[in-house]
């Protein structure tokens, strides 16, 4: 429905057709703020009543939810009875109502001479009409910016004015609530701008505070319009682990519409995009605007997102680098506007590209009050004329106390929207379960409707563990984009579903594959089935270790030359990888899979390795070192960490003893069937053992093989030899006479 109702007498045509051109103002000879693009004029081709409708009713539902009326004044509108119902409607429901005469002395209807209604507006023709426009536009003030555009969308009949957990698009303007206060702070700042400076403007706030449809929804249509000869705005982008492709992507969309060809390839210089957006200026005759680059989610720049690209981490990287040079490039003209997790604001501050910097103070968006949620409920409503029972605004109002009750409130309403016929009611709210059941209950509906075996159960569980849920750095869970071909096939039909019923979504990129998500992150935690799923403590270690795994192919595939093997899994990790390629291989993509069989591939060799470096180390200290070996060996298995530390410490400066206490801690892992945590320290050991034969010989007893040897309390340690002698040593030297002891027991 429009929001301006132009009331006038068929004689008056001309005159409603010259008002309606005027205030919209199709070539923007007016900033956006006195620029309306939402009037209803009955005989518009496309926006009035259409042939074959029953014209009063249509009439009285556009009048019934309009925000202001306009009434052309004159004697025709005076002589006609339909025209005075209609600003007697209009009255009658307090609409903003607007007298204008269109011609010189003209009286105004009785009806507001009645009232004492003076005219806001008068348009004098004898005297030209300049100041009864103006003026026309000063009584337009009150009008609020979303009572300015179009409802539906055009193309979108009957689209609902609550989106549910999906995020407020451009479209969703005329019904975007709730952060009006925020939007003046953002307007405000951003026309405060210097001229020919570049800034980045962060949006900052906790997950499901909103960000990404006060961006979308709410700066970027008022950006778009404030001023087109000033501001070039790009569409916004999610940047994942392909950021330079979706930022050429939207640069390729600006240049086709202005009929220019766009650049072949994605810019991955400071030269190369400062380019493109030159050009983009001068074939859009727009040389001194400001190039605006909207980014929705900039956390995943910083954070562990999809792994689609071959190298997410150096691609991210290279992304700030290039935003944070194109900023200090001189007369760069642009402004890139970011939604940031506050979660993540330290990770940029602490970003080598110093991308941070060169941002102004970030606008913080903190938990919305009851008061603004109010306006979410009810600012649609009133917007589309939806009735709501009296008590469900204040029903909904108090069950908005979590930090997520935003997407669950928008859920809600497009559930109550899609099950209503005249309006919404407490009854369907109770029955939905309110707030948080309501998600729950269409979960569990969609699930239940396709009555899956536990094989898909087990399937769909294998498909959220871990393809589509991380946990962040506060331990918390958070959504990741799946490669939807990565999914078990049995748990597709689930998942279709759930895309259906706009808890998951999928996304088809040409060229790219597809993916799929969790709608919004507010699912992780009122979702039952989902929960306990993810509470699961074999599954939390999983999740946790799956991302560490991630983290660890994604080095070893960046690693080169000698670095290559040693970025492979070892110890505890590989174990762990092991048992997971047992028992849980479905959930592991193929390239995980093969990177834990090379680390166990080079496991074994390392293990053989071992057993080599051992027995050299045993020969080599088979007199001195044999004896301290026997006294470390006898501590327990628990010490083996330690012994570890202090083997590696004491390789430079003690070669000696950090071949016992390299021996010491590898004992305990073999005693304890650790092979993999044993192989480890392979390397260090044989390193040890080279630096020891370099600065001392073995020690001969004298007794041939040293077959045992006994420590004494006083610090002395007895040593028997194959040839049956036995023979005492303090600190690597004979004792008394220094001769061995004949036994004859050989």
């Amino acid at each position: 429905m429009s929001s301006i109702f132009i009331s006038h007498s068929s004689q008056d045509n001309g005159w409603a057709e010259q008002i309606r051109d005027w205030l919209m103002d199709g070539r923007e000879q007016r900033p956006q703020e006195k620029r309306f693009r939402s009037l209803f004029l009955d005989f518009d081709p496309e926006d009035g009543i259409q042939a074959g409708a029953r014209w009063r009713d249509q009439l009285y539902e556009h009048l019934q939810l309009c925000a202001a009326v306009i009434v052309l004044c004159s004697e025709a509108y005076a002589a006609s009875q339909w025209c005075l119902a209609e600003l007697g409607v209009a009255m009658a429901s307090g609409k903003l109502v607007l007298p204008v005469r269109i011609a010189s002395g003209t009286p105004l209807p009785k009806l507001l001479s009645e009232t004492q209604a003076t005219a806001l507006a008068v348009i004098d023709l004898e005297q030209g009409a300049d100041s009864g426009w103006e003026r026309l536009l000063k009584g337009l003030e009150p009008l609020s910016w979303q009572s300015r555009l179009p409802w539906p969308p055009p193309g979108e009949p009957g689209a609902s004015p609550f989106p549910g957990l999906n995020t407020f698009e451009r479209r969703h303007a005329a019904v975007f609530f709730g952060q009006d206060h925020v939007l003046r702070t953002l307007r405000e700042r951003i026309n405060q701008l210097p001229q020919r400076q570049s800034q980045l403007l962060l949006i900052l706030g906790a997950s499901g505070c909103g960000k990404s449809s006060l961006l979308r929804a709410g700066v970027l249509p008022w950006l778009a319009e404030a001023d087109r000869r000033s501001w070039i705005v790009l569409e916004p982008f999610r940047p994942g682990k392909q950021p330079f492709k979706w930022l050429h992507q939207v640069v390729s969309e600006r240049f086709k519409s202005v009929g220019a060809i766009p650049p072949g390839v994605p810019a991955r210089t400071v030269e190369q995009l400062g380019d493109q957006l030159e050009d983009l200026r001068r074939l859009s005759g727009q040389q001194d605007a400001r190039v605006v680059i909207p980014i929705d989610q900039l956390e995943e720049l910083l954070g562990r997102g999809d792994d689609l690209s071959p190298d997410p981490a150096a691609d991210a990287d290279a992304f700030l680098t290039l935003l944070a040079q194109l900023l200090a490039m001189e007369g760069s003209q642009v402004l890139i506007l970011a939604t940031l997790r506050s979660d993540f604001y330290g990770q940029l501050q602490l970003h080598p590209s110093g991308l941070h910097r060169l941002a102004g103070p970030p606008q913080p968006l903190g938990p919305m009050e009851p008061a603004a949620f109010r306006q979410v409920i009810e600012g649609p409503a009133q917007r589309v004329g939806l009735r709501l029972e009296p008590g469900l605004s204040d029903a909904l109002v108090n069950d908005t106390t979590t930090g997520d009750a935003l997407p669950l409130l928008a859920f809600t309403l497009q559930e109550l929207w899609k099950g209503s016929n005249s309006g919404l009611t407490l009854q369907q709210y109770e029955a939905f379960g309110r707030l948080e059941g309501a998600v729950q209950r269409k979960a569990d509906a969609v699930i239940k409707a396709l009555g899956p075996d536990q094989a898909s159960l087990k399937a769909l569980r294998a498909a959220f563990v871990p393809a589509m849920v991380r946990v962040n750095e506060k331990g918390g869970y958070a959504r990741r984009a799946a490669n939807w071909d990565s999914l078990p096939e049995a748990a597709r039909p689930l998942l279709e579903a759930l895309v259906d019923a706009r808890l998951l979504v999928r996304r088809h990129e040409k060229g790219q594959p597809s993916t799929v998500e969790v709608a919004h992150e507010a699912l992780l935690r009122v979702w039952p089935e989902l929960r306990a799923w993810l509470d699961d403590p074999d599954a939390q270690d999983f999740l946790r270790g799956s991302q560490q795994l991630e983290q660890d192919l994604e080095q070893w595939q960046k690693a080169t030359g000698a670095d290559k093997p040693k970025a492979l899994l070892s110890g505890l990790k590989l174990a762990r990888g092991l048992d997971w390629l047992e028992k849980r291989s479905d959930q592991l993509r193929p390239e995980l899979q093969s990177f834990i069989q090379a680390s166990q591939r080079r496991a074994v060799r390392q293990r053989r390795i071992l057993v080599g470096s051992a027995a050299a180390a045993f020969a080599v200290i088979s007199g001195a070192a044999g004896l301290a070996f026997l006294q470390l060996q006898r501590a327990r298995a628990a010490q083996a960490a330690q012994f570890e530390a202090t083997h590696r410490a004491l390789i430079t400066s003690d070669p000696f003893l950090s071949v016992v206490y390299g021996l010491a801690a590898t004992k305990p892992l073999l005693d304890g069937n650790k092979p993999w945590e044993a192989a480890q320290l392979s390397q260090s050991l044989q390193q040890a053992v080279m630096a020891n034969m370099a600065r001392s010989a073995p020690i001969a007893t004298g007794q041939g093989e040293v077959w045992s040897l006994i420590a004494l309390k006083n610090g002395e340690v007895i040593s028997g030899g194959s040839d049956g002698s036995l023979r005492r040593w303090r600190d690597g030297k004979p004792v008394g006479d220094g001769k061995p002891i004949a036994t004859g027991q050989g």
